[in-house]
């Protein structure tokens, strides 16, 4: 028996500027990789962005994920997690002075800084997805589009499913 409904959630803060987001108004998380052919030329590529970013209306952090994750990844690489690009130059800020005392693998604060790339037999991809049901119309397009692993697991779990329902029209997305 239900005797009300819950009660609506606390409206969420205003994003920073900067901040990407959502239909509701919440900032995302951007992922956002530098890399460079070694530990030096990481610390002047650092040194590179954060002149970048240092003005008055800096770029915002999606586009600076966008552009920096659209290069191809060199040897030595740092990646950080940020909401804006406030925080992202102020992690990057810390990183890099991390990485000036030698330090790497997680630096804390959502950052993790490597001189290499891990042996191909060490690496792993994992796709994860919280909740469970279709939350928009062509959610993993991207995923399907992009690695071929994901789009054959996917097909394959397609051609099993679909005896079940009575075979019917392929969908995508």
């Amino acid at each position: 028996m239900v005797l009300e409904e819950r009660p609506a959630p606390a409206p969420a803060p205003a994003p920073s500027p900067g901040a990407l987001t959502e239909r509701g108004g919440a900032a995302r998380p951007q992922l956002v990789l530098l890399s460079a052919g070694d530990a030096g030329l990481l610390d002047q590529h650092i040194g590179d962005v954060l002149d970048a970013l240092d003005t008055a209306d800096p770029a915002p952090l999606a586009a600076v994920a966008h552009t920096l994750g659209s290069r191809r990844p060199l040897t030595a690489r740092l990646a950080i997690v940020a909401d804006d690009t406030e925080a992202f130059v102020q992690r990057l800020r810390h990183a890099r002075r991390q990485l000036a005392g030698g330090e790497r693998g997680d630096l804390g604060d959502g950052a993790h800084a490597a001189d290499a790339p891990l042996p191909a037999d060490k690496r792993r991809l994992a796709f994860l997805y919280p909740g469970q049901g279709s939350q928009r119309p062509g959610m993993m397009r991207d995923l399907h589009e992009r690695f071929p692993g994901f789009r054959a697991t996917v097909e394959g779990l397609g051609a099993a499913a679909r005896p079940a329902r009575g075979g019917g029209r392929r969908r995508r997305g």
